[in-house]
């Protein structure tokens, strides 16, 4: 072998290396902002803004009332606007289904039920059909998935580090 088919077998694996290496770091940056966006939303959700609005929001009735106490209308809006937000993120693939599922589905699936008439009233007064469209969006996905798991304590009971 003579020495321009060395250096170019060497050129062609330093080539093929330096392409592994940059698909393993685009992996794992990918992996990391996943990571970061999870670390996120489990920050968001132990706030003290959405903790003030899962108690009010929880307490509404199932039958849906499209009129609310402004402790409720501010209730109401605190969470629909974190859901929102939360559902564009699941639709950008920022954050999993599974992992808003895991750690949110079951009071999505309760806020939307409790929510959904003053959510629907709004569009109507407002003639705005953007309104709340990513947090209704992220419902019907859940709600694609069938009613919400059992809970984590029974579902993961055999769990084991």
């Amino acid at each position: 072998m003579d020495w321009s088919n060395v250096l170019s077998l060497l050129s062609t694996i330093a080539l093929v290396g330096a392409v592994v290496f940059a698909a393993l770091q685009v992996r794992q940056t990918n992996q990391l902002r996943k990571e970061q966006a999870a670390i996120e939303l489990v920050h968001s959700m132990q706030s003290a803004e959405w903790a003030a609005a899962v108690g009010p929001v929880s307490h509404l009735s199932t039958e849906g009332s499209a009129q609310f106490d402004p402790a409720q209308e501010a209730a109401a809006t605190a969470m629909a606007l974190r859901l929102e937000t939360l559902g564009y993120l699941v639709y950008r693939r920022v954050v999993s289904l599974d992992l808003v599922d895991d750690l949110v589905g079951g009071m999505t699936r309760i806020a939307w039920a409790r929510l959904a008439p003053w959510v629907l009233k709004g569009r109507a007064d407002s003639g705005n059909e953007k309104s709340y469209e990513w947090f209704q969006w992220l419902y019907e996905r859940l709600a694609e998935r069938g009613p919400s798991p059992s809970p984590a304590h029974l579902r993961h009971q055999n769990w084991r580090v």
